[in-house]
């Protein structure tokens, strides 16, 4: 009897050693999980960023390009660089020639004008006259950029324009995004018994990325949509030269042949109207009672 006893008690240690054993594996999986989880998000998050940032670069120069041709001689262009970063949040940059003329880079209190363009930019920017985006490294910073060459009234290029944001500011803005991200993620998950006491967490971090996108639309109607006049002859011009309009010629001439007068005034790179005429299927007058592009609202 002593003997099944302690038998029965060997087979229950090591049953609970098994356990503990598989517990522990349990564990580590699951911070393992956690860590790829993590470590994913990031690098999600710094591809997303990291590209916003990039076409942030590339607005700067091309907002930069379009406040050159409106400036007057006499104007400070210090200024206009200084508005630029306030309102894009990027730091801007003239170049005459190879020499950094006019920036909104500073060093040691300093503006770091004087200073020239990087050998391999100046070769493919100021002599190949092509555009750059990517990454360059101004005063040991790495910097996420953008470089386009200007022209002269000859059609020479005689200059660079650079925008730039610091990498600093991009892993900034990446540590956010994930801090959000995980904090409104977590907070989601801890709900016991129906009571998730995590729920002003989860408020929090929505309504701050609520804000953050708020500030972004008020940013671009400020800066974008307020002031824009529209162009109704290109607009009308657009719409009825559009492909899509072909819609309107199918209860006329039937789905295979108002396919092939789009496909011919695609290739041909003419008007749908022209392509009709062309190929004989309308007049113009019935061409303009069948397609109306008011009625396909």
């Amino acid at each position: 009897m002593e003997k099944i006893r302690l038998s029965g008690s060997g087979v229950n240690g090591k049953r609970k050693r098994i356990g503990q054993k598989v517990g522990n594996v349990v564990a580590i999986m699951l911070i393992v999980s956690i860590l790829l989880s993590v470590a994913l998000c990031i690098v999600i998050f710094r591809t997303l960023v990291t590209g916003m940032l990039r076409d942030r670069c590339v607005n700067g120069t091309n907002m930069l390009a379009y406040e050159l041709e409106r400036l007057e001689e006499g104007e400070d262009a210090t200024q206009l660089l200084d508005e630029l970063k306030n309102r894009m949040r990027c730091e801007f940059t003239i170049y005459e020639g190879d020499v950094r003329a006019y920036t909104t880079l500073i060093q040691n209190g300093q503006r770091m004008v004087g200073s020239k363009l990087p050998s391999d930019l100046n070769t493919l920017v100021l002599r190949q006259g092509q555009n750059y985006v990517g990454k360059t490294t101004i005063q040991n910073e790495e910097y996420l950029c953008s470089y386009v060459p200007t022209k002269n009234a000859n059609g020479q290029i005689d200059g660079v324009i650079f925008a730039g944001i610091s990498s600093a500011e991009a892993n900034r803005q990446t540590l956010l995004a994930v801090i959000v991200s995980a904090a409104i993620g977590f907070a989601a998950s801890q709900g016991n018994f129906q009571l998730n006491v995590f729920l002003p967490v989860s408020a929090y971090n929505f309504q701050l990325s609520a804000r953050l996108l708020a500030d972004a639309m008020e940013s671009f109607r400020v800066h974008c949509v307020e002031g824009i006049t529209p162009n109704v002859e290109r607009m009308e011009e657009n719409l009825n030269n559009s492909l899509m309009l072909v819609t309107c010629l199918t209860p006329k001439i039937g789905y295979e042949k108002a396919a092939e007068c789009a496909k011919k005034a695609l290739y041909d790179g003419t008007t749908l109207k022209e392509a009709v005429l062309s190929l004989g299927l309308l007049t113009a007058e019935e061409f303009g009672e069948t397609v109306r592009p008011e009625k396909m609202v």
